[in-house]
């Protein structure tokens, strides 16, 4: 199996005033880091990418759909920068959902279209690159800025109901959302901290010190 991991970041507002840019761009760095050692680990490719290429929408979020541009791999994993992967993260995602069409936080029994689901762990097959490209493509070709807030997301619950997609909820432990109360002190194969505060990336750092490798 070939795989990808793939990152887009770029330091401009996610959508205007929204103030998680200053908490992102402080962990920019280790998520860079500590995702492109688990790519090494697992034998996966890694890019990186800050150009944009949907600079008609306004939130960057969409830059995240660049990674369906990307050829020549049967899986295709797309992280978010604000995602941390511990270095005893050994298990293989690619592995665990190798059989998955797409596959996300949430359960696909919930996933609708005015459904809240997270794309900060996106894992895609070739076969549903190919199939949602004319989406893609025809994202890509609008000429006017929208005033909405149409990301990654959008365009996600907008493919698997145009195409009928076979969605597999992921477990928590690949992403592992800060403000979740449940688990937010529990171990984690990724580390997802979105719009936490910095009491609670400072709290991580405290204790996650020797897992995170400085982090």
């Amino acid at each position: 199996m070939k795989k990808l991991i793939f990152q887009f970041f770029k330091e401009q507002p996610l959508f205007h005033g929204d103030e998680r840019d200053t908490l992102g761009v402080q962990i920019v760095p280790y998520s860079i880091r500590t995702v492109s050692n688990y790519a090494q680990r697992i034998g996966a490719d890694y890019k990186f990418v800050s150009n944009r290429k949907f600079n008609h929408l306004p939130s960057v979020h969409s830059e995240k759909l660049q990674c369906l541009m990307e050829t020549g791999y049967d899986k295709v994993l797309a992280l978010d920068t604000d995602i941390i992967i511990p270095p005893d993260t050994e298990i293989d995602i690619f592995n665990e959902y190798r059989h998955s069409q797409l596959a996300l936080r949430g359960s696909p029994k919930h996933l609708g279209l005015m459904s809240r689901i997270n794309g900060g762990v996106v894992l895609w097959d070739k076969q549903t690159i190919e199939l949602v490209q004319p989406m893609l493509n025809e994202l890509l070709q609008l000429n006017t800025k929208r005033d909405l807030m149409w990301h990654d997301e959008h365009f996600i619950q907008s493919c698997w109901m145009e195409y009928d997609i076979g969605v597999t909820g992921l477990k928590w432990e690949w992403n592992r959302n800060g403000e979740e109360y449940h688990d937010w002190k529990q171990p984690a194969y990724f580390i997802h901290y979105g719009a936490v505060t910095e009491a609670r990336l400072a709290f991580d750092k405290k204790h996650w010190d020797d897992r995170l490798c400085g982090f």
